[in-house]
């Protein structure tokens, strides 16, 4: 059917029949061994277009093809002619085009730096072309060279293996991501403490004004994120069902999570009617002044709500550093609620998963651990 002819200069050509008709294939290589097997793939080729069986073993030596030894087939009639494969880069940039509207500003500004990270690295390669190989050299790059933490990094992976899902949505390509199960250990970099009620008494004392006594209040006996502190207006608060309700910029891009309704806790409470007796007439928010201006402006231009300045009233106690304060007076908040309430109620009036508050909020206290020694759980009483 196909037979293999050694040429004067040495290289070898396929000539097999076609409606007929000969057919020639110079090859691109004198090695025998390697001619052979050419004649052997263009063989069996001829075959599947008769019978259109499929062949595994020559469907495998056709994705690794040399775009030399592709397009020569191509002329001869025993493949057909694919379109240029996508860029990485160009599948980056249409992903990130077609998310932009749908996404916030500071979170466009992140994956911006994600894409330009990645064309830096892959530069002109098609998507085609990576390898899960490519896929951990980018990592390792990323890592020794860059010197990203491992949040970071685990981050742009993802973004990678976005891009690559859009592409095969797209039917750009169809192959596995390259990217999945490429990662890091994803650490914990903060440490999670408990913010005891003491130490945020203690905390809301040496605070400067007003204002940031209620911030303190609204992020502990709240559990609000800083973002929804500084959005939370006084129209949002029902005295009379004793609820709150306030804008939450995290999640408001999803569907249903815009805002979120919480119980107005008795802490909470009082630190609400304390600011609400000090409030002008006209006052649309809770946290009033040019300072809470400032960072609502920036929160719209998309800028993360920097409250660092809660680390200098922290310091003024003189004792040890609980870590990120505005994280883990909220997980305190979740952690204190639990002791009362069942963790799907408390997890919903927070705005987070089971998951996200295991991980990142809830602690074990000391008193866990002293009702644990005084109560005998094990007693038949207890049935």
């Amino acid at each position: 059917m196909a037979s293999l002819i050694k040429k004067p200069s040495g290289k070898y050509m396929v000539k097999f029949y076609r409606d007929n008709r000969p057919v020639h294939v110079m090859l691109p290589t004198g090695n025998k061994k390697q001619a052979e097997t050419i004649c052997n793939m263009i063989e069996r080729r001829i075959v599947q277009l008769k019978t259109g069986e499929p062949d595994r073993l020559l469907d495998n030596w056709i994705s690794e093809l040399s775009e030399d030894m592709r397009s020569r087939l191509v002329r001869c009639g025993l493949l057909k002619e694919t379109p240029r494969s996508k860029t990485f880069a160009e599948v980056s940039e249409e992903y990130l085009a077609a998310k932009k509207t749908t996404w916030k500003k500071i979170t466009v500004k992140g994956r911006t730096s994600e894409h330009k990270k990645l064309i830096e690295f892959f530069g002109d390669s098609t998507i085609e072309s990576i390898t899960k190989k490519d896929a951990t050299a980018y990592l390792n790059w990323l890592v020794v060279y860059l010197g990203r933490a491992p949040i970071s990094v685990n981050k742009m992976i993802k973004w990678a293996a976005a891009v690559y899902d859009f592409a095969v949505e797209n039917e750009y390509l169809s192959k596995a991501n390259p990217f999945r199960r490429v990662g890091v250990p994803n650490k914990v970099q903060r440490e999670k403490a408990y913010i005891s009620v003491e130490y945020t008494e203690q905390l809301i004392a040496v605070a400067p004004d007003l204002t940031w006594k209620t911030m303190i209040a609204l992020l502990r006996y709240g559990g609000l994120r800083p973002g929804e502190a500084i959005a939370a207006e006084w129209s949002g608060v029902d005295w009379k069902n004793n609820l709150f309700t306030f804008r939450s910029p995290k999640t408001e891009r999803h569907e249903g999570k815009e805002q979120r309704t919480i119980p107005l806790f008795p802490r909470l409470k009082a630190a609400l009617e304390t600011a609400y007796k000090a409030a002008k007439k006209d006052d649309k928010y809770i946290l009033t002044g040019r300072r809470w201006d400032s960072k609502r402006r920036d929160a719209d231009l998309g800028k993360t709500g920097s409250i660092s300045e809660l680390n200098y009233f922290a310091k003024k106690l003189k004792q040890p550093n609980p870590g990120s304060l505005p994280t883990n007076m909220r997980g305190s908040c979740s952690t204190d609620l639990k002791q009362s309430f069942p963790e799907f109620v408390v997890d919903s009036w927070l705005g987070h998963s089971a998951n996200i508050a295991h991980k990142h909020y809830d602690v074990v206290t000391r008193k866990n651990i002293e009702l644990a020694t005084e109560i005998d759980v094990f007693s038949e009483d207890n049935d």
